[in-house]
Parts: C-alpha cells; sequence; structure tokens
C-alpha cells in the first residue's frame, strides 16, 4: 500500500467500542475502509499508515481525546459539529460505515460544511470534570432529600419545606418523630455524608479558582453570580480570545 498519503483525508465514526474508517486519496476514491478498536492504538496505526493526513469526526464523548491524540500523532484532525450535519442524520442508509464515508467526503470537498468546532485543552476539560463531579454530588443529594420527603408522606409525616440542603437532615430530625427517622436512617445519614463531600470539594473548587482561572474575581462582581457558576463559565471559555 503506498504510504506517501500527504493529501488522503480520513473519515472517522466513533462509537463506545469501535471506530469506523473510510479513507480517500486525493481523488476521492476509497483507499480503504474498516473497523477499528476505539483506543490509542488504532489512531497511532492510522498516523502510521496516512502520515499528516485530515481526519475527520464528529463532535461527542470521545471526540475530544481523540483529537488531540490525532494531533499528536502528526493528523490534521478537524472536529464537525455533529448539530450541523443533517446531510448525515437525514441519510436513509444511516450506518457506522456510510456515516464514516460522508465525514470523508464532506471533509476531502469543503470543510467549512462540516462547521467545524475546537475542543477546550485537556487541562481544562479535567476542570470541568472536577465541577461536573460537584453537580453529581449535588444531584444525589437532591434525590436522596426528594426520597425521604416522599417516603414519610406515604405515612402521613410531613418533612418541613424551603429547608437549606446543609441543613435538610438536622431540621428533619428535629421535626420528625425518632420512630419514623430510624426508618430513613440510611438515608438520612448518606445525605450527611455527600454534604460533607460537596463542601470539601467546593473547597477545593474555590483555590482551583484562585490559582488558575483570576478572571472568576471579575465575574463574581457580577450579582448573583457566586464562585461556582463563575469557574464553571471560565473553564468553559477558557480562550476570551476565541
Amino acid at each position: 500500500m503506498n504510504t506517501n498519503t500527504t493529501a488522503h483525508t480520513i473519515g472517522l465514526d466513533l462509537s463506545d467500542r469501535k471506530v469506523a474508517v473510510c479513507v480517500l486519496d486525493a481523488s476521492g476514491s476509497i483507499v480503504e475502509e474498516r473497523s477499528l478498536p476505539n483506543e490509542p492504538a488504532s489512531y497511532k496505526l492510522l498516523a502510521r499508515t496516512y502520515p499528516q493526513s485530515n481526519a475527520i469526526l464528529e463532535t461527542g464523548s470521545h471526540s475530544p481525546w481523540v483529537s488531540r491524540l490525532l494531533t499528536a500523532e502528526g493528523l490534521k484532525p478537524i472536529v464537525a459539529n455533529a448539530r450541523k450535519l443533517r446531510s448525515i442524520y437525514q441519510n436513509d442508509r444511516k450506518s457506522d460505515r456510510n456515516d464514516a464515508r460522508m465525514l470523508a467526503r464532506l471533509g476531502r470537498v469543503d470543510p467549512s460544511l462540516l462547521h467545524p468546532v475546537r475542543h477546550r485543552s485537556e487541562d481544562a476539560q479535567r476542570d470541568l470534570v472536577r465541577i461536573k463531579t460537584r453537580d453529581a454530588l449535588v444531584s444525589a443529594r437532591v434525590d436522596m432529600m426528594n426520597s425521604v420527603r416522599f417516603l414519610l408522606k406515604g405515612l402521613g409525616v410531613r418533612v418541613p419545606d424551603g429547608v437549606n440542603a446543609s441543613c435538610f437532615v438536622r431540621r428533619t430530625r428535629a421535626a420528625v418523630d425518632a420512630e419514623h427517622c430510624d426508618l430513613v436512617e440510611p438515608l438520612l445519614l448518606s445525605i450527611d455524608e455527600l454534604t460533607d463531600k460537596i463542601k470539601r470539594h467546593e473547597r477545593l473548587l474555590r483555590k482551583l479558582a484562585e490559582e488558575k482561572y483570576p478572571a472568576t474575581k471579575l465575574l463574581e462582581t457580577v450579582h448573583g453570580v457566586g464562585p461556582i457558576t463563575s469557574l464553571f463559565f471560565a473553564v468553559a471559555i477558557e480562550d476570551p480570545s476565541r
């Protein structure tokens, strides 16, 4: 196989376990179609076989790390905005293989048709994961609080409304008799544990904002904008010059 491939275009349709690959040459002819495991070794193999080629992929849960790896391996990734690619979604013969072909063809003819996006850096993405971890903890706590309310309501027991989450367990114990509190004790203990974890995690996020995102201080001068919201905004934008 000829590996002088600076003019090749590679379409990649990513799924959790597999990646469908379609490689076109400069004339638009299909050079290769195959399915590979969605793992780093597969992309390194493509980079060795088709060095310096354009690689077209859609936005998705895997596209950030894959695009960074492709760049590191010497390929030229173009990340297509999946919401804009109606030509793919409206294809009556939609499949991973056909999607990879379509991505390769669009990328070869006119990359602007892909409405390319630029992913944030890995460092910023890691910080975003830290913020979303806090969101997941808060969501889990809300679910447990609602469960306590629902379960006790079925017994005719009312849990106080409008209670701050950090005070929920203390206020519930004060308002509900010990017999009924005992029925939901595992939930109450878990809510307390989650509250402690959330507080500790928020301290870490505040430290992160102070050390890496000084713009958050300015954002917090806006009425109603707190440290978590300002940090999320700063991380999501990352580079204002964009």
